[in-house]
């Protein structure tokens, strides 16, 4: 629970540190949505398309969140009741943790009320982080996916749609000036959030390890760690998310980069329109993808995740962690 702690803590951190320029992009978000409604309707699919899985994205983790955190209580209480109503009442805490210096008195009511109140309390508040926090950069990129690809479709149409030379141009430079946005969008969150997503995938997969060794732990002792299997869950998508989305950032990068190449303008004898796709190649040769210190966030990433397992479960079993799952008799 401390890694937990710690990632919770240095998100909101985050937040509060860089929310000038969290803001200017939700601007640029904002006003690309209204500059939709001039759209044409296969436009209005592509911007609505993106729209509606970064809101998924939301929706989602709102449920694994609430889910993923009120596990953990609401298994306390019930395992109480019943504890009660069978006549051999116990108190059974929110988080089995050790504490320094209380450890022997944390069963006594009043002490057991405080722990729980404040185990509670850190369970709504890591919820509402991870809900305000992890969906924000997939929505960004999702909204940027959209627009390279709405990018990406009015490049291949430039030469024909284009009456003469000057417009040729003129939607080309648009184009450009649109492109510089979204690069410098991509810019500022790499900037960012770095340094956590490379904290990130490596606690993440300490975190997964630690979980699966609970609920085998658990299993051993004829009980069924509900609240484990969640967190097992919850720290798989925590990882997964972060490297789809990125990874289809590389793709719709890609997918410019052919288009740009494919837009015809090998048929253009104008020097200048040359020149500025020429630009626009060099540019885009490189593919945009979120990175961490070490390495891209992408799929192939995420592929790479069961060798991370196999650490962490060496290193649970090594250290011995071991919680027995309390049991219904």
């Amino acid at each position: 629970m401390s890694i937990v702690g710690f990632t919770v803590a240095f998100k909101h951190s985050l937040l509060l540190f860089h929310r000038k320029s969290i803001r200017e992009i939700i601007k640029i978000i904002e006003r690309d949505y209204e500059a939709a409604i001039g759209f044409t309707a296969e436009e209005k699919d592509t911007v609505l398309k993106h729209a509606q899985l970064g809101t998924s994205i939301c929706k989602f983790w709102v449920i694994v969140a609430f889910i993923t955190s009120m596990m953990f209580p609401v298994k306390s209480i019930v395992l109480m009741g019943y504890y009660l109503v069978k006549g051999e009442f116990k108190l059974v805490p929110l988080m089995d943790l050790s504490y320094p210096f209380i450890n022997d008195y944390k069963n006594i009511p009043v002490i057991f009320g405080i722990l729980f109140f404040s185990c509670f309390c850190f369970a709504v508040y890591a919820a509402t982080a991870y809900i305000a926090f992890d969906p924000l950069v997939p929505v960004i990129v999702a909204h940027t996916c959209g627009q390279l690809e709405l990018i990406s479709n009015r490049l291949l149409k430039v030469f024909v749609n284009g009456k003469n030379m000057e417009e040729i141009n003129e939607n080309l430079k648009d184009i450009n000036i649109k492109l510089v946005e979204i690069y410098r969008i991509i810019d500022t969150v790499q900037k960012n959030f770095v340094v956590l997503y490379e904290f990130m995938m490596k606690t993440t997969t300490f975190l997964i390890s630690f979980s699966a060794f609970q609920i085998v732990e658990g299993a051993k002792h004829n009980g069924i760690s509900v609240e484990f299997v969640s967190f097992f869950f919850g720290a798989i998508l925590h990882f997964y998310s972060p490297c789809y989305f990125s990874n289809l950032l590389m793709d719709k990068s890609e997918q410019l980069r052919q288009a740009i190449y494919s837009c015809g303008w090998e048929l253009q004898p104008n020097i200048r329109t040359r020149k500025c796709i020429l630009l626009m190649l060099t540019r885009t040769t490189k593919s945009v993808v979120i990175r961490t210190v070490f390495m891209p966030i992408c799929l192939d990433t995420f592929a790479e995740l069961p060798g991370g397992w196999a650490m962490g479960a060496l290193a649970s079993s090594s250290l011995h962690i071991r919680q027995p799952a309390i049991t219904i008799d």
